[in-house]
């Protein structure tokens, strides 16, 4: 799949940035065939949203973040493509299935991803490779804000501080609060998130990045103008132009 993708997209490498299919149950192959699509001009890595075992946080995924790292090749991790848990873990039943469930779900997976960046911050994925770069797909931006403001007030909060107790071995040890490493190396995608751009004061502009999902019937295609005209009222042009170009242009060295 990754040679025919850099065989039919290799033309157009300046437009597109052909994702980096890889073997992700075998971290070792996995950096071997990122090193190798590299070499084609591929990116960005594909990894799935979350990893059960070893989990990202995990130092069996070091050479992972330190390839991406030596490459410049940040890794987009998509909603939905979590690792499943064990067998018999699902506490989906007959009793608990109902109307709307799978707008509850959808919901809850976007805020899975909090999970995920929650394992890159606190493990000390993003503090050990400060020059790491990771895109949360299709999972909104709304959440982004309240997880950093969250963490920070518990990082340096008097729970933290005066009962330690409550965190024992599992207390942080990253040196700065979290949202320094996520503003810094931690971006999320949306379509429509009026939310998410209202809070951009919170997360600054580097972390977001607009996109349509084309062809997917969530996404804003065919009324992508409509709905930004809508979302990005009274918004200033330079900051839009950063959220809906830029960023992209910058993470996927794209000349548009």
């Amino acid at each position: 799949m990754n040679d025919w993708t850099a065989e039919h997209w290799g033309p157009y490498l300046e437009r597109v940035a052909p994702g980096i299919v890889l073997p992700v149950r075998d971290i070792a192959a996995s950096v071997k065939e990122l090193e190798r699509c590299a070499a084609k001009g591929m990116r960005p890595a594909l990894l799935p949203d979350g990893m059960v075992s070893p989990g990202y946080y995990s130092p069996e995924w070091e050479p992972m973040w330190g390839a991406l790292t030596a490459l410049d090749i940040p890794a987009t991790l998509h909603i939905g493509t979590r690792q499943p848990q064990p067998a018999g873990s699902s506490q989906q039943t007959a009793a608990n299935i109902y109307p709307g469930l799978p707008m509850v779900g959808w919901y809850h997976q976007c805020l899975e991803m909090g999970e995920t960046l929650g394992q890159l911050t606190f493990g000390g994925v993003f503090e050990r490779h400060p020059d790491l770069q990771v895109v949360f797909t299709e999972g909104y931006a709304g959440w982004l804000a309240f997880a950093m403001q969250f963490w920070d007030h518990h990082f340096d909060g008097r729970f933290r501080r005066e009962h330690p107790v409550n965190f024992g071995p599992l207390a942080p040890s990253i040196e700065a609060p979290p949202s320094y490493y996520i503003k810094r190396q931690a971006h999320v995608t949306f379509m429509w998130d009026p939310l998410a751009i209202e809070v951009r004061h919170l997360t600054g502009n580097d972390c977001l990045l607009w996109g349509n999902d084309y062809p997917h019937p969530e996404g804003s295609f065919p009324h992508s103008q409509e709905w930004n005209d809508k979302q990005f009222a009274g918004v200033p042009e330079s900051e839009i132009d950063f959220i809906v170009r830029g960023n992209a242009a910058r993470l996927f060295k794209l000349t548009v």
